[in-house]
């Protein structure tokens, strides 16, 4: 092979490449257009939508732009609506059954419905649920990767107490009485005075408005 041909394969392998990168950028832009327009409907107001998306495609937050961030994140914040990696808002989800969920009764079926979310400066947090129902436990911010951990108290008289034990999903009784269930990540996607959009497994993104 001559060595012109080396030089324009390397120029048809970065066109390929460049290529790709730009389709993912274009697929980024229209999940971020779709979620801004999802708060937009809600808030009625839709403002900065250029900065705002340059915040959303940049996710490594310097550390002024993480102080911030934590300063933001205390408050209450409704939920709006689950969305996937196009930007689809996602009414119910089918999921493989596991032995302990089955132990739960649960059919495999899950209608999206998601708690309202209070964030104390003290570290503690509740979820509200549509029902009534609130559950709390500890949070805390995670400056090396954008992310929040929650940490939900288990009270030792929870009916799913032996089943949670069982696999493994709650930490050694702590010394105030309760247990707690081994943290959970959510990664901060986005997040401004009054919108938040945090991962909650892979392709699933939940969105809020703070209230």
């Amino acid at each position: 092979m001559l060595k012109s041909d080396l030089v324009q394969t390397d120029k048809y392998s970065i066109k390929i490449l460049l290529r790709r990168k730009n389709l993912r950028f274009l697929r980024r832009i229209n999940l971020i257009k779709k979620t801004l327009a999802i708060i937009g409907k809600t808030t009625h107001k839709l403002k900065n939508t250029i900065g705002i998306i340059i915040v959303l495609i940049s996710l490594n937050l310097n550390a002024q732009k993480i102080e911030k961030t934590e300063h933001l994140l205390i408050g209450k914040w409704n939920f709006v609506n689950m969305i996937d990696s196009t930007g689809t808002i996602i009414k119910e989800k089918t999921f493989k059954l596991s032995p302990e969920m089955k132990t739960m009764g649960l059919n495999g079926i899950e209608i999206i419905k998601r708690p309202d979310l209070l964030l104390q400066e003290n570290g503690e947090y509740t979820n509200y649920w549509s029902e009534g129902k609130t559950e709390s436990g500890f949070w805390e911010f995670d400056k090396n990767c954008s992310n929040i951990l929650f940490k939900l108290r288990i009270s030792p008289n929870d009916s799913y107490i032996k089943s949670l034990k069982k696999y493994d999903a709650i930490s050694k009784k702590s010394k105030d009485g309760f247990y707690y269930q081994k943290p959970i990540k959510r990664e901060i996607h986005f997040i401004k005075n009054d919108s938040l959009v945090m991962n909650e497994s892979v392709g699933y993104y939940l969105i809020y408005k703070k209230e």
